[in-house]
């Protein structure tokens, strides 16, 4: 083009993209496991599968977005679970200041779905 100013907004729309899926997603899903309380169930499963629609979104647009999943993995284990960051260092004090219930062995698994996922969606890219 002749003029710049006719293709100035196309510039910064990737980005823009990319945080709408990527606030989308984080917030849809500290949102269902408040409701859910981590105890698994329909509401965990769609909340996962949503997050992974909208990181394959978010990394269509832009390829940091596939630290979507990884951000909820964080979110969920240290701030939903309360888990000290000291004690994911060492495993031994993991297995004594964290003890395994059913909410924390669903925790776990969701990290290892969302995981999984992110590895996949990284690949995929």
């Amino acid at each position: 083009p002749v003029h710049a100013e006719a293709v100035q907004n196309l510039v910064g729309r990737a980005e823009l993209m990319m945080t709408t899926f990527f606030l989308g997603g984080f917030v849809l899903y500290t949102r269902a496991m408040g409701v859910v309380g981590g105890n698994g169930g329909i509401r965990a499963c769609a909340a996962i599968s949503a997050v992974l629609v909208l990181t394959c979104g978010a990394v269509l647009c832009k390829e940091t977005g596939v630290t979507l999943p990884l951000l909820c993995i964080v979110w969920d284990l240290l701030i939903s679970r309360q888990l000290k960051t000291n004690a994911l260092v060492c495993m031994r004090r993991l297995r004594e200041t964290w003890p395994t219930n059913r909410r924390n062995v669903h925790a776990f698994l969701r990290a290892a779905v969302l995981l999984v996922g992110c590895v996949v969606i990284a690949l995929w890219r």
